[in-house]
């Protein structure tokens, strides 16, 4: 399964497939995370974006 002995892991239970996924534990959550969903962002004009949206709060 790629665990290296010794090492903590996670589990997540996926009820479509009814299975049990092991994982190893990142050392750190964050950078796993990192860069994920940056792709909804390619046709966006960040800057534009956070323009409109706060110009929603007034």
């Amino acid at each position: 399964a790629g665990l290296r002995p010794g090492a903590e892991i996670i589990w997540i239970y996926d009820e479509e497939t009814r299975q049990i996924l092991l994982m190893e534990k990142p050392d750190s959550f964050a950078k796993v995370m990192r860069g994920l969903g940056k792709e909804l962002w390619n046709n966006i004009d960040t800057n534009e974006y956070i323009k409109e949206e706060r110009e929603s709060w007034e």
